[in-house]
């Protein structure tokens, strides 16, 4: 998110914690701390750095491992301005490529060398480290990222000579147990996205006779979260994402997709243009094989197609089916490629019709109770499955399995009475006392 749409107090945070960074090693340099006066500097250099990898990696979405190249080039025409008497203030700020160049010259500046070392991919992981600890996509992510793991290089390089194992212990237990940073779980951070949100749905009404089944909702999705729609029955889910996905043409309002005005445009083209859907009734070819049904969903891709060789047999079109055992194996059911569709379990075929959803290569992906009327088992490997996508692809997920939808949502929307009546992070909704009382009662 840019700076001009955050908050009045996110704005208020982020100056007075740039002027408390700023001011530190003045403050430790008055009370005579040499070493920390280095280690404040350090971190500043490299939560420069990590930032703006941040920026490729929360906001492109691709990771760079040749990002250190910037750091240690900098460094690097730093060393030789000082070394031939130029000012390097003149010239290394236009070399420097951005933000990493210029952590690349301060560096050099702090430690009075540049070292090879800087160059290698070993140091561009440590900066993808330091952005995954931090949080990929959060505004302070990377200078989080910085902060910790310098201050625990520094603690346990002191403590033993075995501090690597330690610190691989340490990180991985961040990986596991808060798998988005540190930003999301100590601060409520704003998104890093510094475009338009990937789904922006603006004054969406819907009547049907007498009754307004959507009351003017304005809703909006972040690239790269699970977004969950909960609500009682008949409070309009359906409907809203009928609305979305094109099945249902709105009389007004408009619906936004990847920056594109996309509410014109039937289900189909709005297939193409990167949105899929999930139904409450499961929609597989049930006479076709698991493999024929993913293979339909490749084949209506327009970078797939046919090879309108209609003479041989279809069976013939390897790069076709080959790419459809692929999205099997990706969800578990590449042991059934070859079976029947009817004869798959209830929980096999949801799965099957998410396969053919994913064939399509959506950037959104809308979910219509995945979970409805299946087992414990299946549930639970529906949501591992759906914990999976978030790696790669957006979801609107609409559920009524509260225990799932608290566990994987990044963002929850209540609808009640075709109202939405609460948005926010899945604590803010769980402690709503309104939600409560529409919705959710005492069982969470």
């Amino acid at each position: 998110m840019a700076f001009y749409r955050l908050a009045a107090w996110q704005k208020s945070l982020s100056i007075v914690f740039l002027g408390a960074a700023l001011a530190l090693p003045t403050i430790l340099e008055a009370f005579g701390q040499e070493f920390y006066i280095g280690l404040a500097t350090r971190m500043l250099i490299f939560a420069l750095a990590a930032s703006s990898l941040n920026l490729i990696l929360g906001f492109g979405g691709m990771v760079s491992l040749g990002h250190a190249a910037f750091l240690g080039a900098s460094a690097y025409v730093a060393a030789i301005c000082q070394q031939v008497g130029i000012n390097e203030a003149l010239i290394a700020f236009p070399l420097a490529m951005g933000i990493a160049g210029l952590a690349g010259a301060m560096l050099a500046n702090l430690t009075g060398l540049a070292s090879p070392n800087l160059l290698q991919r070993t140091q561009s992981v440590t900066l993808l480290v330091m952005v995954i600890i931090g949080g990929v996509g959060y505004l302070y992510g990377g200078v989080l990222g910085a902060v910790v793991l310098l201050l625990l290089e520094e603690t346990l390089a002191g403590v033993t000579d075995h501090w690597h194992i330690v610190l691989g212990l340490l990180l991985l237990d961040v990986v596991l147990f808060a798998p988005k940073g540190v930003a999301p779980c100590s601060i409520d951070s704003a998104r890093l996205i510094m475009a338009e949100a990937l789904l922006d749905v603006r004054q969406l009404p819907r009547r049907f006779a007498a009754l307004d089944a959507l009351k003017d909702v304005d809703f909006r999705i972040e690239a790269g979260e699970i977004h969950a729609l909960i609500g009682p029955n008949g409070a309009g889910k359906t409907t809203f994402i009928h609305h979305v996905s094109g099945a249902l043409q709105p009389d007004s309002s408009s619906v936004h997709f990847a920056a594109r005005d996309v509410s014109k445009l039937s289900m189909h083209q709005r297939v193409a243009a990167g949105m899929a859907r999930s139904y409450q009734i499961t929609n597989v070819f049930r006479s076709l094989s698991a493999l024929d049904n993913v293979a339909l969903a490749v084949q209506g891709r327009s970078d797939a197609g046919s090879s309108f060789r209609f003479w041989r047999p279809v069976r013939r079109e390897n790069r076709l089916f080959d790419e459809a055992q692929i999205y099997l194996e990706q969800v578990g059911l590449h042991g059934k490629s070859s079976a029947t569709a009817s004869t798959l379990s209830h929980g096999e075929q949801r799965a099957l019709e998410l396969t053919m959803v994913l064939a399509t290569k959506p950037q959104l992906l809308l979910l219509d109770e995945p979970m409805a009327v299946t087992g414990p088992e299946e549930s639970a490997r529906m949501e591992d499955l759906i914990e999976h996508l978030t790696r790669h692809v957006t979801i609107l997920l609409v559920e009524h399995g509260m225990n799932a939808v608290f566990r994987q949502a990044d963002s929850i929307s209540v609808l009640v009475n075709g109202q939405l009546i609460c948005t926010g992070t899945p604590d803010k909704v769980k402690n709503d006392a309104g939600v409560r009382r529409a919705y959710l009662g005492d069982h969470l």
